[in-house]
């Protein structure tokens, strides 16, 4: 009785044995990638102009900032030089600079971040780009933004 439960667990050990790394292996390949490339970001409208352009617009991450005008809207694209490693990270616009790590209650959500991806930008005068994790409910990083042409 003993040795047909040995012979099992020992087919089952070997099974496992080639079954597991295979379905590990499988997963990492089938996995998307978290890397952003020049080529994969998105551009605004054929018909928006550059109106401005920032390597060092924000406080903490090096982010590429460049905003475009098209007809009455302005829109910001915002690449970053590596990844944030933050989850749900939002972008708000703010007209008073945040002073605390939470996010101000006259905080207006411009959209989520995603990183070669334009954002609406509907102001109009001097303020300041937030990004803001959702999750941990905090500040990431500022960017003070002049009035635009």
């Amino acid at each position: 009785m003993i040795r047909p439960l040995r012979t099992a667990h020992r087919l089952a050990f070997y099974g496992m044995a080639v079954l597991l790394p295979a379905v590990l292996i499988a997963g990492l390949t089938a996995r998307p990638s978290s890397h952003v490339s020049e080529v994969s970001a998105s551009q605004p409208a054929l018909s928006a102009r550059l109106v401005r352009q920032s390597e060092g617009l924000w406080k903490k991450h090096p982010i590429r900032s460049e905003f475009y005008r098209d007809a009455d809207k302005t829109s910001v694209l915002l690449v970053p030089k590596g990844s944030l490693n933050e989850p749900d990270v939002l972008v708000y616009w703010v007209v008073s600079p945040p002073t605390e790590q939470s996010l101000p209650d006259n905080a207006q959500l411009l959209g989520p971040f995603v990183p070669g991806h334009p954002v609406p930008v509907t102001a109009e005068r001097d303020g300041y780009l937030i990004l803001f994790s959702l999750p941990h409910n905090k500040i990431l990083d500022v960017a003070s933004v002049e009035k635009l042409p």
